[in-house]
């Protein structure tokens, strides 16, 4: 049985996971009047809301570090084809706005499509609240049938676009959106959910422009391998018993923005009522015959008798600011703790400045296990749709052109790609040159592969990069020495072979003879 949409939404599932969506938006946005209207922003006329934009901040940092430095993709001999493919696609620039909503909804969704107009393979990013699907009841991993849909109004009119996917095919259809049926029922801090009766029309109800109507269902077939879906859901993070993901706003974490967001309004109230303090001044100075206004001055007058009366003094009220700003420290720490961000990232944590590369992952050690977790869910989706986008380019017999102004057909793909995902962190390239070099001489990586991590370049350019160091090796000699040939004969203009160095008797010789030391060598 197909979804069905002559509800909308089509079911309470998807109505509450859009309305939840909606709710993680508004906090990311710092829209706080309205996500927490019932709560901190619940304010009189003319009052002050002060509002910390933690749920971007967490999201972006999330985000940054997924895509901020996009992983090397290696794919061996057809390397050159696929870097130009993805140049073409802008597929890392678009995977990386993508991270930004799938953080705070929990959800991203990519369409794969063959462009006829550009003649070239895009990725599109769809909203997931226009994502559904249908699940077999019996493994609730198991797609049946996916389809997207959103609202497009037409003057007074709404309508439901509908596109549904199934066995390589697309089906396009239209509803009219009409009232609200049933009972509404309330979402926990989201709001209240109202279902809408639909009513199937034609196509073109939407479209009043007919250039603009989409294509037929018989020219929009997606010929994927195995009539696989163009549609790649993929969730921010879930557990064994959810098909849709869990953003990094939900939980606790939207209690503690908002309780920060409370003790900061109020401390700001509190300070801008004592901004202005009144003047304390001693009983007799002011003129009793109305010669000089107490309310112009904003004085208070006291009497003699009173304790320092004969003193001039501002009235100031003692709130206990100490206290509070405490707890605002406090709810710091929480936040940062509970999604999983480590202070370092923001050089506001308690250690200081870090010293190396080496003791920035450490102290970023929760924030990367998080990555690590997004990594996991990404690289296996990742590395089907760079293949399929190579592999829908060589289907329509894609001509691709080269910076270079050369052309070719785009070949089938051989084989997935490698991903090396980055950490988004900055490099400390001398202690990584150090690791790299110790662990070549020490036979435990090969040359390309540490060219290639050093470089962040695929294993294609790693390998080019090797062959110019041996060419240039050859011509102008090893490092360090010099630009002279070296170990040539004095007759080439070298200075024939190098001395061997001399030998500390108080060492033994390292592979050499018998491997004895040589007399006289050892403790004294």
């Amino acid at each position: 049985m197909p979804i069905n949409f002559e509800l909308w939404p089509p079911t309470r599932e998807d109505a509450e996971r859009r309305a939840k969506y909606a709710y993680y938006e508004e906090i990311f946005d710092g829209d706080f009047l309205t996500a927490f209207a019932h709560k901190s922003a619940d304010l009189d006329p003319g009052e002050t809301y002060l509002g910390a934009d933690w749920g971007s901040l967490i999201c972006k940092v999330n985000a940054d570090m997924l895509f901020g430095q996009p992983p090397i993709v290696s794919v061996g001999d057809d390397q050159r084809q696929l870097d130009q493919l993805l140049k073409n696609c802008d597929l890392f620039a678009l995977l990386n706005e993508a991270a930004l909503p799938q953080a705070f909804r929990g959800d991203a969704v990519l369409l794969l499509e063959w462009s006829s107009e550009k003649q070239t393979p895009v990725v599109t990013e769809i909203p997931a609240c226009n994502y559904f699907c249908l699940r077999s009841r019996d493994n609730d991993r198991k797609i049946l049938e996916e389809a997207l849909a959103w609202e497009v109004h037409i003057g007074i009119d709404t309508y439901l676009r509908v596109d549904r996917y199934k066995k390589g095919q697309i089906t396009r259809e239209c509803y009219l959106v009409g009232n609200p049926v049933g009972t509404p029922w309330e979402v926990e801090d989201c709001g209240i959910v109202k279902f809408k009766k639909t009513t199937k029309v034609d196509l073109s109800a939407a479209y009043p422009d007919p250039d603009d109507e989409p294509v037929p269902p018989e020219k929009g077939t997606y010929s994927l391998p195995n009539g696989r879906s163009p549609i790649f859901p993929i969730p921010n993070q879930r557990h064994g018993s959810r098909f849709f993901g869990i953003s990094e706003l939900a939980g606790g974490l939207p209690s503690l923005i908002d309780a920060f967001n409370q003790r900061l309004t109020e401390l700001h109230e509190v300070l801008s009522k004592h901004s202005d303090p009144k003047l304390l001044l001693p009983e007799g100075v002011l003129d009793k015959n109305g010669r000089i206004r107490s309310e112009d001055l904003g004085v208070i007058e006291i009497p003699n008798e009173s304790e320092n009366g004969d003193v001039f003094k501002y009235l100031i009220w003692d709130g206990q600011l100490i206290p509070a700003t405490g707890e605002l420290k406090i709810l710091e720490e929480l936040i940062f703790k509970f999604s999983e961000t480590s202070p370092a990232i923001f050089g506001s944590d308690k250690a200081g400045s870090i010293e190396s590369g080496r003791a920035m992952k450490f102290r970023f050690q929760r924030t990367l296990a998080k990555i690590a977790r997004k990594v996991r869910i990404w690289d296996p989706i990742l590395k089907e749709l760079i293949y399929l986008i190579h592999w829908l380019a060589a289907e329509n017999a894609m001509e691709i052109t080269f910076p270079d102004g050369a052309k070719e057909k785009v070949k089938p793909p051989t084989r997935y790609a490698e991903l090396a995902w980055q950490n988004g962190l900055p490099q400390d390239t001398k202690e990584q040159i150090e690791i790299e070099s110790q662990r070549v001489l020490s036979g435990l990586t090969s040359r390309v592969k540490a060219i290639q991590r050093l470089d962040q370049s695929s294993e294609q350019k790693a390998e080019d990069e090797l062959e110019t160091i041996a060419e240039e090796n050859k011509k102008y000699g090893p490092p360090g020495n010099g630009t002279a040939p070296q170990n040539g004969s004095p007759e080439d203009g070298g200075q024939g072979p190098a001395a061997p160095a001399p030998t500390d008797p108080r060492r033994p010789v390292i592979g050499g003879g018998a491997g004895k030391a040589p007399q006289g060598a050892g403790p004294s």
